[in-house]
Protein backbone atom coordinates (compact mmCIF):
# COMPACT_ATOMS: atom_id res chain seq x y z
CA UNK A 1 0.00 0.00 0.00
CA UNK A 2 0.92 3.18 -0.92
CA UNK A 3 2.07 6.00 1.76
CA UNK A 4 -0.41 8.62 2.05
CA UNK A 5 -0.70 12.01 3.97
CA UNK A 6 -3.11 13.19 6.94
CA UNK A 7 -5.40 14.62 4.26
CA UNK A 8 -5.32 11.27 1.87
CA UNK A 9 -5.18 13.19 -0.99
CA UNK A 10 -3.37 11.69 -4.09
CA UNK A 11 -0.64 14.17 -5.43
CA UNK A 12 -1.60 14.88 -9.00
CA UNK A 13 -0.08 15.33 -11.41
CA UNK A 14 3.39 15.89 -9.66
CA UNK A 15 5.67 15.43 -7.31
CA UNK A 16 4.77 11.96 -5.61
CA UNK A 17 5.26 13.07 -2.52
CA UNK A 18 3.93 16.86 -0.65
CA UNK A 19 6.44 19.44 -0.35
CA UNK A 20 7.62 20.00 2.70
CA UNK A 21 7.82 23.48 3.37
CA UNK A 22 9.24 24.83 6.66
CA UNK A 23 10.92 28.22 7.24
CA UNK A 24 14.40 27.64 5.61
CA UNK A 25 16.20 28.58 2.12
CA UNK A 26 15.47 25.02 0.52
CA UNK A 27 11.66 25.09 0.98
CA UNK A 28 10.73 29.16 0.84
CA UNK A 29 8.64 30.50 -1.89
CA UNK A 30 11.63 30.70 -4.17
CA UNK A 31 12.73 27.15 -4.07
CA UNK A 32 9.25 26.20 -4.68
CA UNK A 33 8.85 28.21 -7.59
CA UNK A 34 12.18 26.74 -8.88
CA UNK A 35 11.22 23.09 -8.28
CA UNK A 36 7.57 23.42 -10.57
CA UNK A 37 9.79 25.64 -13.23
CA UNK A 38 11.88 22.43 -13.82
CA UNK A 39 8.76 20.30 -13.60
CA UNK A 40 7.21 22.63 -16.63
CA UNK A 41 10.58 22.48 -18.28
CA UNK A 42 11.30 18.91 -17.96
CA UNK A 43 7.60 17.04 -18.54
CA UNK A 44 5.18 20.01 -18.86
CA UNK A 45 2.60 17.29 -20.42
CA UNK A 46 1.95 15.88 -16.53
CA UNK A 47 0.14 19.15 -15.89
CA UNK A 48 -1.88 19.06 -19.25
CA UNK A 49 -5.98 18.88 -18.03
CA UNK A 50 -6.63 17.24 -21.12
CA UNK A 51 -4.11 14.45 -21.11
CA UNK A 52 -6.56 11.20 -20.30
CA UNK A 53 -10.15 10.87 -19.91
CA UNK A 54 -9.49 11.29 -16.83
CA UNK A 55 -8.40 15.02 -16.28
CA UNK A 56 -11.39 15.95 -19.27
CA UNK A 57 -13.88 14.44 -16.66
CA UNK A 58 -12.90 16.23 -13.81
CA UNK A 59 -12.53 19.60 -15.66
CA UNK A 60 -15.74 18.55 -17.73
CA UNK A 61 -17.25 18.46 -14.47
CA UNK A 62 -16.17 21.56 -12.63
CA UNK A 63 -17.08 23.81 -15.02
CA UNK A 64 -20.44 22.54 -15.46
CA UNK A 65 -21.15 23.05 -11.68
CA UNK A 66 -19.84 26.55 -11.85
CA UNK A 67 -21.86 27.07 -14.54
CA UNK A 68 -25.09 25.78 -13.07
CA UNK A 69 -24.69 28.48 -9.76
CA UNK A 70 -23.04 31.66 -11.50
CA UNK A 71 -22.98 33.58 -14.88
CA UNK A 72 -19.44 34.20 -15.63
CA UNK A 73 -20.34 37.57 -18.15
CA UNK A 74 -18.68 41.12 -16.19
CA UNK A 75 -17.72 38.52 -12.97
CA UNK A 76 -14.10 38.97 -11.56
CA UNK A 77 -11.95 35.85 -11.07
CA UNK A 78 -9.05 34.37 -10.17
CA UNK A 79 -7.26 30.69 -10.70
CA UNK A 80 -4.74 29.79 -8.10
CA UNK A 81 -2.46 26.96 -9.54
CA UNK A 82 -3.72 27.66 -13.06
CA UNK A 83 -1.52 24.89 -14.49
CA UNK A 84 -2.28 25.14 -18.17
CA UNK A 85 -5.45 27.80 -17.75
CA UNK A 86 -7.62 25.36 -18.84
CA UNK A 87 -10.64 27.18 -16.74
CA UNK A 88 -9.14 30.70 -16.58
CA UNK A 89 -9.13 30.41 -20.31
CA UNK A 90 -12.80 29.36 -20.34
CA UNK A 91 -14.33 31.70 -17.88
CA UNK A 92 -12.34 34.72 -19.65
CA UNK A 93 -14.41 33.34 -22.85
CA UNK A 94 -17.54 33.60 -20.99
CA UNK A 95 -16.94 37.34 -20.82
CA UNK A 96 -15.15 37.23 -16.90
CA UNK A 97 -12.34 39.62 -16.15
CA UNK A 98 -9.77 36.75 -14.79
CA UNK A 99 -6.49 36.41 -12.94
CA UNK A 100 -4.15 33.43 -13.50
CA UNK A 101 -1.92 32.54 -10.61
CA UNK A 102 0.83 29.56 -10.24
CA UNK A 103 4.06 29.42 -8.70
CA UNK A 104 5.78 28.60 -11.69
CA UNK A 105 6.60 31.07 -14.07
CA UNK A 106 7.14 28.58 -17.19
CA UNK A 107 3.31 27.60 -16.22
CA UNK A 108 2.33 31.27 -16.48
CA UNK A 109 4.13 31.52 -19.84
CA UNK A 110 2.16 28.30 -21.10
CA UNK A 111 -1.15 29.84 -20.56
CA UNK A 112 -2.80 30.49 -24.00
CA UNK A 113 -4.66 33.45 -23.68
CA UNK A 114 -7.78 33.97 -26.32
CA UNK A 115 -7.32 36.05 -28.60
CA UNK A 116 -8.25 39.56 -27.70
CA UNK A 117 -9.41 38.65 -24.16
CA UNK A 118 -6.50 39.31 -21.65
CA UNK A 119 -5.62 37.34 -18.26
CA UNK A 120 -3.90 39.04 -15.94
CA UNK A 121 -0.89 36.48 -15.08
CA UNK A 122 0.50 36.52 -11.46
CA UNK A 123 3.63 34.70 -9.60
CA UNK A 124 2.38 33.54 -6.49
CA UNK A 125 2.90 30.47 -3.84
CA UNK A 126 0.01 29.58 -2.08
CA UNK A 127 -1.08 29.68 0.50
CA UNK A 128 -0.24 33.07 1.25
CA UNK A 129 -0.46 35.45 -1.76
CA UNK A 130 -0.78 39.24 -1.94
CA UNK A 131 -4.34 39.70 -3.70
CA UNK A 132 -6.82 41.41 -2.40
CA UNK A 133 -9.43 41.07 0.05
CA UNK A 134 -12.98 40.60 -0.77
CA UNK A 135 -12.13 41.19 -4.30
CA UNK A 136 -13.24 38.06 -6.65
CA UNK A 137 -16.70 37.02 -7.39
CA UNK A 138 -15.30 33.84 -8.58
CA UNK A 139 -12.10 31.73 -7.12
CA UNK A 140 -11.28 28.62 -9.10
CA UNK A 141 -8.80 25.74 -6.90
CA UNK A 142 -8.51 22.86 -8.25
CA UNK A 143 -6.07 19.93 -7.78
CA UNK A 144 -3.74 22.39 -5.50
CA UNK A 145 -4.50 21.53 -2.34
CA UNK A 146 -2.29 17.97 -2.89
CA UNK A 147 0.76 20.04 -3.07
CA UNK A 148 0.44 21.68 0.60
CA UNK A 149 1.71 20.04 3.92
CA UNK A 150 -1.10 19.06 6.36
CA UNK A 151 -0.09 22.23 8.55
CA UNK A 152 -1.30 24.35 5.85
CA UNK A 153 -4.44 22.95 5.18
CA UNK A 154 -6.32 25.85 6.68
CA UNK A 155 -4.21 28.26 5.68
CA UNK A 156 -5.09 27.25 2.16
CA UNK A 157 -9.21 27.30 3.39
CA UNK A 158 -8.89 30.24 4.83
CA UNK A 159 -6.76 32.11 1.79
CA UNK A 160 -9.45 31.64 -0.83
CA UNK A 161 -12.34 33.17 1.89
CA UNK A 162 -9.88 36.09 2.58
CA UNK A 163 -10.02 36.70 -1.04
CA UNK A 164 -13.74 35.99 -2.04
CA UNK A 165 -16.69 38.39 -2.09
CA UNK A 166 -19.44 37.63 0.86
CA UNK A 167 -21.69 36.63 -2.08
CA UNK A 168 -19.02 35.15 -4.50
CA UNK A 169 -18.60 31.64 -5.13
CA UNK A 170 -15.35 29.19 -4.47
CA UNK A 171 -14.65 26.53 -6.58
CA UNK A 172 -12.20 23.80 -5.28
CA UNK A 173 -11.22 20.47 -5.90
CA UNK A 174 -8.98 17.14 -5.08
CA UNK A 175 -8.12 13.74 -5.87
CA UNK A 176 -8.62 11.29 -2.89
CA UNK A 177 -6.98 8.43 -2.02
CA UNK A 178 -8.76 4.97 -3.12
CA UNK A 179 -7.01 3.49 -0.74
CA UNK A 180 -8.05 4.69 3.07
CA UNK A 181 -11.32 5.15 4.39
CA UNK A 182 -12.78 8.53 5.34
CA UNK A 183 -10.84 10.45 2.84
CA UNK A 184 -13.58 12.72 1.71
CA UNK A 185 -14.86 13.28 5.58
CA UNK A 186 -11.63 15.12 6.24
CA UNK A 187 -11.59 16.68 2.97
CA UNK A 188 -15.13 18.32 3.80
CA UNK A 189 -14.51 19.06 7.41
CA UNK A 190 -11.51 21.01 6.36
CA UNK A 191 -13.72 22.99 3.55
CA UNK A 192 -16.48 23.36 5.93
CA UNK A 193 -14.12 25.19 8.77
CA UNK A 194 -14.95 28.64 5.77
CA UNK A 195 -16.85 27.84 3.36
CA UNK A 196 -21.28 26.67 3.39
CA UNK A 197 -21.37 23.93 0.50
CA UNK A 198 -24.07 25.07 -1.99
CA UNK A 199 -23.00 21.42 -3.98
CA UNK A 200 -20.55 18.67 -4.17
CA UNK A 201 -19.66 16.73 -7.48
CA UNK A 202 -18.27 13.40 -6.19
CA UNK A 203 -16.67 11.20 -8.78
CA UNK A 204 -16.48 7.15 -8.36
CA UNK A 205 -13.80 5.99 -10.19
CA UNK A 206 -11.95 4.16 -7.66
CA UNK A 207 -12.40 0.86 -9.90
CA UNK A 208 -10.86 2.82 -13.13
CA UNK A 209 -8.17 3.43 -11.35
CA UNK A 210 -7.53 0.21 -9.48
CA UNK A 211 -7.38 -1.20 -13.41
CA UNK A 212 -5.43 1.22 -14.50
CA UNK A 213 -2.46 0.13 -11.54
CA UNK A 214 -3.03 -3.43 -12.50
CA UNK A 215 -2.49 -3.31 -16.01
CA UNK A 216 0.52 -0.76 -15.51
CA UNK A 217 2.32 -3.46 -12.94
CA UNK A 218 4.34 -4.66 -14.97
CA UNK A 219 6.14 -1.64 -16.61
CA UNK A 220 6.74 -0.56 -13.04
CA UNK A 221 8.32 -4.25 -11.87
CA UNK A 222 10.27 -3.92 -15.52
CA UNK A 223 11.40 -0.71 -14.99
CA UNK A 224 12.58 -1.52 -11.46
CA UNK A 225 14.19 -4.30 -12.86
CA UNK A 226 16.70 -2.32 -14.41
CA UNK A 227 16.75 0.99 -12.85
CA UNK A 228 18.48 0.66 -9.44
CA UNK A 229 17.02 4.23 -8.05
CA UNK A 230 13.85 4.10 -9.72
CA UNK A 231 13.37 0.26 -7.62
CA UNK A 232 14.81 2.28 -4.38
CA UNK A 233 11.99 5.00 -4.68
CA UNK A 234 9.27 2.69 -5.20
CA UNK A 235 9.95 0.34 -2.16
CA UNK A 236 10.41 3.36 -0.14
CA UNK A 237 6.64 4.53 -1.08
CA UNK A 238 5.36 0.72 -0.12
CA UNK A 239 4.60 -0.84 3.32
CA UNK A 240 5.19 -4.44 4.53
CA UNK A 241 4.18 -6.78 2.40
CA UNK A 242 3.74 -4.20 -0.56
CA UNK A 243 7.52 -3.70 -0.20
CA UNK A 244 8.58 -7.36 -0.49
CA UNK A 245 6.16 -7.48 -3.31
CA UNK A 246 7.54 -4.69 -5.05
CA UNK A 247 11.02 -6.74 -4.73
CA UNK A 248 10.83 -9.87 -5.55
CA UNK A 249 8.81 -8.95 -8.97
CA UNK A 250 12.06 -6.57 -9.84
CA UNK A 251 14.65 -9.09 -9.85
CA UNK A 252 16.39 -9.71 -12.58
CA UNK A 253 14.44 -13.11 -13.53
CA UNK A 254 11.25 -11.79 -13.20
CA UNK A 255 11.57 -8.35 -14.66
CA UNK A 256 12.90 -10.10 -17.65
CA UNK A 257 9.27 -11.78 -17.64
CA UNK A 258 7.44 -8.34 -16.73
CA UNK A 259 9.68 -6.65 -19.68
CA UNK A 260 8.05 -9.04 -22.11
CA UNK A 261 4.35 -9.07 -20.52
CA UNK A 262 4.02 -5.38 -20.71
CA UNK A 263 3.75 -5.20 -24.50
CA UNK A 264 0.26 -7.01 -23.82
CA UNK A 265 -0.69 -4.76 -21.47
CA UNK A 266 0.57 -1.23 -22.71
CA UNK A 267 -2.13 -0.81 -25.56
CA UNK A 268 -4.97 -1.72 -23.12
CA UNK A 269 -3.65 1.28 -20.60
CA UNK A 270 -3.62 3.55 -23.72
CA UNK A 271 -6.96 2.66 -24.87
CA UNK A 272 -8.43 3.11 -21.32
CA UNK A 273 -6.86 6.66 -20.62
CA UNK A 274 -8.48 7.99 -23.88
CA UNK A 275 -11.40 6.81 -24.46
CA UNK A 276 -14.35 8.09 -22.16
CA UNK A 277 -16.97 5.68 -22.44
CA UNK A 278 -15.08 3.15 -20.61
CA UNK A 279 -14.30 5.17 -18.06
CA UNK A 280 -17.96 6.39 -17.66
CA UNK A 281 -19.17 2.67 -17.87
CA UNK A 282 -16.70 1.53 -15.05
CA UNK A 283 -17.87 4.31 -12.65
CA UNK A 284 -21.48 3.60 -13.26
CA UNK A 285 -20.74 -0.01 -11.79
CA UNK A 286 -18.08 1.55 -9.02
CA UNK A 287 -20.95 3.32 -7.82
CA UNK A 288 -23.74 0.88 -7.90
CA UNK A 289 -21.37 -1.66 -6.23
CA UNK A 290 -18.95 0.52 -3.99
CA UNK A 291 -21.37 3.22 -3.13
CA UNK A 292 -18.86 5.62 -1.07
CA UNK A 293 -16.00 3.04 -1.04
CA UNK A 294 -15.68 4.10 -4.63
CA UNK A 295 -14.94 8.04 -4.63
CA UNK A 296 -12.12 9.07 -6.00
CA UNK A 297 -12.89 12.57 -6.30
CA UNK A 298 -14.38 15.91 -5.06
CA UNK A 299 -15.47 19.09 -6.18
CA UNK A 300 -17.25 21.84 -4.28
CA UNK A 301 -19.16 25.24 -4.88
CA UNK A 302 -19.95 26.99 -1.84
CA UNK A 303 -19.63 30.30 0.02
CA UNK A 304 -17.94 31.72 2.97
CA UNK A 305 -19.55 31.81 6.09
CA UNK A 306 -21.06 35.20 7.03
CA UNK A 307 -19.26 36.77 9.85
CA UNK A 308 -22.41 36.37 11.71
CA UNK A 309 -24.96 33.85 11.69
CA UNK A 310 -28.39 34.37 13.31
CA UNK A 311 -29.39 31.16 15.09
CA UNK A 312 -33.54 29.89 15.10
CA UNK A 313 -33.85 31.66 18.66
CA UNK A 314 -31.93 34.80 17.63
CA UNK A 315 -34.12 35.04 14.66
CA UNK A 316 -37.80 34.65 16.52
CA UNK A 317 -36.44 37.52 19.04
CA UNK A 318 -35.51 39.81 16.72
CA UNK A 319 -39.02 38.84 14.49
CA UNK A 320 -41.09 42.52 14.48
CA UNK A 321 -44.40 42.12 16.35
CA UNK A 322 -47.85 43.08 15.54
CA UNK A 323 -49.61 45.63 17.73
CA UNK A 324 -51.39 42.94 18.80
CA UNK A 325 -48.80 40.32 19.40
CA UNK A 326 -47.22 43.08 21.77
CA UNK A 327 -50.39 43.93 23.86
CA UNK A 328 -50.97 40.27 24.16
Amino acid sequence: MLMTDRLNVIQSPAPKRPIKRDFDSETSPLAIQAKFDRLWLSDKEQFDPYRNSLEKERLQRTWSLLQRHIDPAGKTAVDLGCGYGALATKLSQQGATVHAVDVSNNALKHLKQPDGIPIKLIQACMPKTVLADDFYDIVLSTELIAYLPPKEERLYFAELSRVVKANGFVISSTALDIHTEGALQRFAALVETEFQVTEWVLSYHAWFLRLLDFLKAPHRFAKGSKDASYRKIEINKRRFLGQKWFQINTTPLLGAFWSVFQHLTHPLVKALEKQQKPLLYIEKMCRFFSAENGISHATFIGKRHPLWQTTETEALAITPKHKKQVWE
